[in-house]
């Protein structure tokens, strides 16, 4: 299930910038998985204090 939700994440993020920019929304989407997904990473718990 995880895995589905990620890739669906990636589409999400890639689509609205279309043509060139979908690299870019590539990216953002794997920094996106990365900050949402590690709930135990001392930068998230930061963000909920």
């Amino acid at each position: 299930i995880l895995k589905e939700d990620k890739e669906i994440h990636n589409l999400f993020y890639a689509l609205p910038y279309g043509g060139n920019g979908t690299v870019y929304g590539m990216v953002f989407a794997k920094l996106f998985e990365q900050l949402f997904t590690n709930k135990e990473s001392e930068d998230f718990s930061l963000f909920n204090r």
